[in-house]
């Protein structure tokens, strides 16, 4: 049941927060008459700082009351929904509901014949939808590594060679890089382009999987080897955290906003983290790392396929028509 219920918060709640960051940078660059490409890059950092600086403090937190205090994991647990119930009150509290059209859903029945379409649209749209099948590998990645990371690295290798109370502070090294990372994406991507970052994190998840590839798990756990091997997957993370969302903004428009990062969160990210748990349990390390060090290495030629297909995203163009003008 905890399963259950933490798989129904987290597509909730990414998805949200994926259409909420979209639909205030929409806002954002109508009102002050900012480019929409820059603006999205730049709230997508700001999102995905906020986001991961918070979940680096958890991780720091439970390791130090499990390591350093008479806490065990069941007051931890407690103590952990604690916080998420405040922090959802200050949530709902503190966010202003956004105008309906800025969402693009101003047209859209509330009823249940409504919302069942509206899934089966978001079904048919991760799967047929060219954009979103050749930005599929930056999701597809994620969850191979975000399962890696958690089964083969945390429950094997820092359980038997370090100790289970480090799953906090290396969870808190990676958090805290991608944090670190994430604004001078934003700012890579600017001045450089969404290829510039997509390479960097491209990169890092084949480093990753090459670790597990050429190094045994004894020879991998111990301080400066997890060390490296955290903030190599932190750069990798803040590459989905910040940029992926950024271009999810970029390639969709209003109307099919919500449909995209629920394709993006639920469907993609939930789908192979789960099958990536599934093929786990009947291969190695180094089986897992292949599949992470095929779908981290088609991130590049995904995006070149769609700029090439579908061109750069409309909100580039316009971009380049406002300089132009200017």
């Amino acid at each position: 049941p905890g399963a259950v219920l933490n798989g129904i918060g987290q597509a909730l709640g990414w998805t949200g927060q994926g259409t909420y960051f979209a639909a205030t940078a929409s806002l954002h660059s109508k009102q002050e008459k900012e480019l929409i490409g820059t603006v999205n890059d730049t709230f997508a950092g700001h999102f995905a700082v906020v986001y991961l600086g918070g979940q680096t403090v958890v991780y720091a937190l439970t390791s130090v009351l499990l390591d350093k205090t008479a806490f065990g994991l069941q007051s931890v647990f407690g103590l952990m929904t604690l916080i998420s119930w405040f922090m959802l009150v200050i949530a709902i509290i503190w966010l202003k509901p956004l105008p309906p059209n800025s969402q693009g859903d101003e047209n859209i029945e509330m009823t249940s014949a409504a919302s069942l379409k509206r899934g089966c649209d978001t079904l048919v749209l991760t799967f047929s939808d060219l954009r979103a099948v050749l930005l599929s590998p930056l999701t597809l990645a994620y969850g191979a590594g975000s399962t890696f990371i958690l089964i083969f690295v945390n429950e094997r290798t820092i359980s038997e060679h370090v100790g289970s109370y480090a799953v906090g502070y290396v969870g808190a090294i990676q958090s805290g890089v991608s944090a670190l990372f994430c604004l001078p994406l934003s700012a890579l991507s600017i001045k450089y382009g969404k290829l510039s970052c997509l390479l960097v994190g491209s990169a890092a998840y084949i480093l990753v999987a090459l670790t597990f590839m050429i190094f045994r798990s004894e020879e991998i756990g111990h301080w400066d080897a997890l060390i490296a091997l955290y903030s190599i997957w932190g750069i990798a993370r803040a590459l989905w955290e910040n940029t992926c969302k950024a271009l999810y903004a970029d390639y969709f428009p209003a109307t099919e906003r919500s449909m995209a990062f629920a394709s993006l969160i639920t469907v993609l990210a939930g789908s192979s983290i789960a099958v990536a748990a599934m093929i786990s349990a009947h291969v190695e390390a180094r089986g897992l790392a292949i599949v992470l060090l095929v779908t981290g290495g088609l991130i590049v030629p995904g995006y070149v396929a769609l700029v090439m297909v579908k061109g750069y995203p409309q909100s580039n163009w316009q971009d380049t028509q406002r300089q132009a003008a200017a």
